[in-house]
């Protein structure tokens, strides 16, 4: 989204922090299934932004989007990982894990 002239747009809501703010470009950030956010990028000139500009920004907060979702993957499987070592050390039996060409790839101590 383009806003033109943030003075002028009932969309964009000024307060005394934003009065050099006159236009803005807006793109959001879409996981696969939600809303991560938005990018809003803002200048003091009217009309400063075009489609170009919309276009380049969209093109960042798609692979922004991307590393996001990646990150939080990566934190959850982290977080799962510690979780199956504190049950591997703790448990009393011998837990053996193999992988699909049935090679031992996990042993509790």
């Amino acid at each position: 989204m383009i806003i033109a002239d943030a003075h002028n747009n009932s969309l964009w809501q000024l307060d005394n922090h934003d009065s050099n703010i006159h236009s803005a470009v807006i793109s959001p950030l879409f996981g696969r299934m939600e809303l991560l956010g938005l990018l809003v990028l803002t200048h003091e000139q009217v009309n400063y932004f075009n489609t170009d500009h919309l276009l380049l920004l969209q093109a960042i907060t798609s692979q922004a989007a991307i590393a996001i979702e990646n990150a939080r993957l990566y934190a959850i499987t982290m977080q799962e990982q510690k979780r199956l070592a504190a049950v591997l050390k703790h448990a009393a039996e011998a837990i053996l894990v193999f992988d699909v060409q049935g090679k031992l790839s996990l042993l509790n101590p």
